[in-house]
């Protein structure tokens, strides 16, 4: 790798603090403007908006990774996707699209970066390329290393999707930003550790030829959205074009971030991430009093339940010594690399000294899997098709099992799979291994079963056993297997309208049944209606079933491109008074005209008895094909996803 590079202690300090100061004031001026849809019409901003008089308001971009601050100090630097994935739990209760998500399947019983795959519609949401400035900072002039945590952590929430790019881009331009300052550069660097195929390098790629052809950042802003458009304000790819545009046209700090808002879309995000690195590019010494200053050096976060049981750096100065501390404990793991001194004189970083292979091994990484780490083995589970990881009873529960050797001994033993009662097994349960040193073996394929349907629940645990011959016992390992939603649907009413659709329902135990309607079992929360449709107009109705375990309110949203009815325990609840884009979220759809103003769109809070309840669905199709969602959520506040309700059976098929 050559000889180590060296880097200024006073420099380093100041550059981790411009970060946080960039990062505070990107993420302050474009608040005021993020939206949940995007607009074409460009934003007109020149200045602050608020009433900034007690200091910069809170924001996730920069608040999360106080939460990872707080694990690095606890966990230590060699911390994974896992540990993080505990702090999201502990220390994280607001629970907005991707965030909700992944969330609600850690608690379902999976682990990153499933937990970030499964059920999933905003994996290629901006919510980790965010939070790349913790590992740019702990990695000063390792781009590589930086970018290997931006993996760990974006995998959590957005794995499989464009996302996890994303924070691997920023953190490696941010990175590489303590020692270089050529913007193309930088962005070339961030680059080389994509895949040349992904929409982020097409976005960046598409800004940067822009900029190179002479265009405007106008005319480079409509390019982008032409090569990358998506009407979700948060959509990752159109962001980091954006993102780009500003970095490279900005005629100075402010205007950088000016642009960066003005390109529209996720506004405080892009702002933020141009902030943070034109801080770390500039360090705080240089930043202009201008933008800086009305912001004081207080850092705010959003109250408990929003961010909870952590101990936040009082100010800006505390942020940059705590996160400095971790950061020596970083480049001593790699003395060759980077070297902090005392002397004045700091070398530039050159190219060579990049591991790319490393991310390149981590872009080739499957996300549909399950790893634990062992002593002294890894031990993986690949969930597989059709339905990973869920279970129906149409479509067995699938999955393969590696076993990795993590030392040079040879292992012996064998493998045993347990099962819980009413699920069978496909084959042997008990299977015999020999490793050789560092080997990897496939072990076999587990294929499960249920007895009978009412045995699936919405979370089913096995545990796959370990036994090692002349070794100390190790721990289970857990089979988690997610119950597929159940549904019953109608035959499409052809060519009718919501006004015109009438059903009717034989009762059972206070339940509608209806008689000679299909069963339907899903993955996730998507209702994939279209092939129901066959590409006709007409009506369709869909009865679902769920078991809450306590009476309290629900939050029930049915996001939708089209138009639907909401019946609950047979009661009328919504009808959608129009049609909008899908936004599958716990909170719901929104009118692009309308934004914020207009949230509620398909969605009503009800108040739920205890046992079970149901919900039924009039979903309407016209000339284009429709997408459809039901999420659950509790808390109107906080929206956290109903994990702990049954989805997966019949009230009758139940014995309680």
């Amino acid at each position: 790798m050559g000889n180590a590079y060296f880097l200024n202690e006073d420099t380093y300090c100041d550059k981790v603090k411009g970060c946080w100061l960039g990062k505070n004031a990107g993420g302050t001026l474009g608040a005021p403007f993020e939206k949940i849809w995007g607009s074409r019409i460009p934003f007109e901003v020149t200045y602050y908006t608020q009433d900034l008089t007690k200091g910069a308001p809170p924001n996730d971009d920069l608040e999360i990774q106080l939460v990872w601050l707080h694990a690095l100090e606890e966990r230590g630097i060699r911390l994974c996707s896992r540990d993080l994935a505990e702090y999201w739990l502990n220390h994280i209760y607001y629970n907005p699209d991707e965030y909700g998500f992944h969330k609600m399947n850690l608690r379902l019983g999976l682990i990153p970066p499933i937990s970030g795959w499964y059920n999933n519609p905003f994996k290629h949401n901006m919510g980790s390329p965010i939070r790349s400035e913790i590992w740019a900072c702990i990695s000063p002039g390792m781009p590589d290393v930086a970018a290997e945590y931006a993996w760990e952590d974006a995998v959590c929430d957005h794995a499989g999707g464009e996302s996890v790019y994303g924070e691997i881009f920023n953190a490696a331009v941010q990175s590489a930003a303590f020692f270089l300052t050529d913007r193309q550069e930088l962005l070339e660097i961030g680059l080389s550790f994509l895949p040349k195929d992904c929409k982020i390098a097409l976005a960046v790629r598409t800004a940067m030829d822009a900029y190179r052809s002479g265009f405007s950042w106008l005319e480079a802003r409509e390019q982008v959205m032409n090569k990358v458009f998506n009407l979700n304000a948060q959509y990752a790819p159109i962001n980091l074009g954006f993102q780009t545009i500003a970095f490279l046209y900005g005629k100075d700090f402010g205007d950088a971030l000016c642009k960066a808002v003005n390109c529209g879309w996720d506004t405080d995000c892009t702002a933020a991430t141009v902030g943070a690195t034109l801080g770390i590019i500039n360090g705080a010494s240089n930043l202009p009093e201008k933008w800086i200053g009305p912001l004081g050096k207080e850092l705010t976060v959003t109250p408990p339940p929003g961010i909870d049981f952590l101990e936040v750096p009082k100010d800006v100065d505390e942020l940059t010594a705590r996160v400095t501390a971790i950061g020596r404990q970083v480049l001593a793991s790699h003395p060759s690399r980077v070297k902090l001194t005392q002397e004045g004189v700091r070398s530039m970083l050159q190219p060579f000294l990049f591991d790319r292979m490393r991310i390149t091994q981590l872009h080739e990484r499957p996300q549909d899997v399950a790893v634990y780490r062992l002593c002294p083995l890894d031990l993986t589970i690949r969930y597989l098709e059709p339905d990973n990881p869920c279970i129906s009873e149409y479509s067995p529960f699938r999955a393969k099992i590696f076993l990795r050797n993590r030392g040079g001994a040879p292992l012996s033993g064998t493998v045993q799979i347990r099962l819980p009662e009413g699920f069978t097994l496909e084959g042997k349960s008990k299977r015999i291994f020999e490793l050789a040193g560092l080997e990897e073996k496939d072990v076999g394929t587990v294929v499960v079963t249920a007895a009978k349907p009412g045995h699936i629940l919405t979370r089913n645990v096995g545990w796959v056993e370990i036994c090692l011959e002349g070794r100390p016992a190790i721990e289970a390992v857990p089979l988690v297997m997610i119950g597929a939603r159940k549904w019953l649907v109608s035959e499409l009413i052809p060519n009718a309208v919501l006004e015109t659709a009438n059903f009717t329902f034989n009762t059972v135990d206070g339940l509608p049944k209806p008689e000679n309607w299909r069963t339907v079992t899903w993955p996730g929360n998507e209702l994939v209606v279209e092939p129901l449709f066959e590409g006709k107009p007409g009506v369709l109705g869909l009865l679902h079933y769920f078991k809450n375990p306590i009476s309290r309110t629900v939050h029930i949203s049915v996001p939708n491109n089209s138009r639907m009815e909401l019946f609950v325990n047979g009661s009328f609840i919504k009808k959608t008074s129009h049609s909008v884009p899908c936004h599958p979220s716990f909170w719901g759809d929104c009118d692009p005209e309308l934004q914020w103003a207009d949230i509620h769109i398909n969605t009503a809070d009800v108040n739920m008895p205890e046992g079970w309840n149901c919900v039924f669905i009039k979903l309407e199709r016209r000339d284009e094909s429709v997408r459809a969602f039901l999420n659950l959520s509790h808390d109107p506040r906080l929206l956290h996803g109903c994990d702990d309700v049954e989805q997966t059976r019949f009230p009758w098929e139940t014995e309680d």
